[in-house]
């Protein structure tokens, strides 16, 4: 992880370390340990010399670099998906759904599929692989084409044409079904939660008089936020598990309603794999204004990594 970190700031950002003269904001997952969080300070002021670091839970700032406060961040990466309720900027741990159901799961299934089919067998090779897979994935799935039962429509028999690695490839629209792993993790052997299950647990454990505000506050984003289509096919599977009550009256949720990148951020309005980025520059322009809003070098010479206790998360 120390490697990785550097590579990001020396290679990327190319910065020198001896020299960084800039404060860090830095997202972490929910629910590090405190150990964590401090081995993570002690890195950052030992070894990459920074003046201040300011640490924040991602699903925090997802949800400021959409500009709210109240959301259900939804995070679906590459192995995991992680399901997090923000409450008036308070990260809801005890309602934090964590899934080992995530993109690589509709990479091994899609792979799964093509390999029993022949034309697709015969055209590739051994190039019918992951990297083959999430390549399809990534740049030709198109989830408008599914119901809200995650199929195609009978007449829907248009092939996915593409190239790939000068091979021309022509493959049955019926591999879109493979998104079918996060609504049906048995398809996977996968024993957990299935993606709404788990998000209506996540609004169920929080106070019943905030529910209303998170089914009007989803946020999508991850690698697979960037699947054509993956959004509005995520808001036809959700209308099976709204609320439906006679005693709610005017106040029964009637749709799920997604927040977007805010327009002032028009160069990534289509990116919601950066609204976590997009969040850590709001905080980072509200926060070190002020040297009591983070951990800096005084703090940390004065009581060592143990000064992020009283800043940050």
């Amino acid at each position: 992880i120390h490697r990785c970190r550097r590579y990001i700031i020396t290679k990327r950002f190319r910065l020198k370390v001896p020299t960084m003269d800039s404060p860090v904001v830095l997202a972490v997952p929910t629910g590090w340990s405190r150990n964590e969080l401090e081995r993570t300070a002690q890195i950052f002021f030992e070894q990459f010399n920074v003046p201040g670091i300011y640490i924040a839970e991602k699903p925090l700032l997802a949800a400021y670099g959409c500009g709210v406060l109240t959301g259900l961040v939804i995070d679906i990466g590459h192995n995991f998906t992680d399901i997090t309720p923000i409450l008036d900027s308070t990260v809801q741990g005890h309602a934090l759904q964590r899934l080992a159901l995530a993109g690589a799961h509709v990479e091994e299934r899609l792979l799964e599929v093509l390999r029993q089919d022949s034309g697709a067998t015969s055209t590739l090779g051994d190039k019918l692989d992951l990297s083959f897979c999430r390549y399809v994935k990534e740049r030709h799935f198109d989830l408008t084409r599914l119901n809200a039962k995650g199929e195609l429509a009978t007449n829907d028999t248009k092939p996915i044409e593409l190239t790939y690695q000068d091979i021309k490839v022509s493959l049955n629209p019926r591999i879109l079904q493979t998104i079918e792993v996060l609504f049906s993790p048995g398809l996977t052997n996968q024993y957990s939660l299935d993606l709404l299950a788990a998000i209506e647990r996540a609004i169920l454990l929080c106070d019943f008089d905030k529910r209303t505000a998170l089914w009007d506050s989803f946020i999508l984003t991850g690698g697979l936020s960037m699947m054509k289509g993956f959004q509005a096919h995520l808001e036809l599977r959700l209308k099976s598990i709204l609320p439906c009550s006679d005693n709610f009256g005017d106040s029964q949720v009637q749709e799920v309603k997604f927040i977007k990148i805010p327009d002032y951020f028009s160069k990534f309005k289509d990116r919601p794999d950066y609204m976590a980025y997009l969040g850590a520059t709001i905080a980072a322009k509200l926060v070190f204004v002020d040297p009591k809003n983070y951990v800096n070098k005084v703090d940390y010479n004065e009581t060592g990594p143990a000064a992020i206790s009283s800043k940050g998360v």
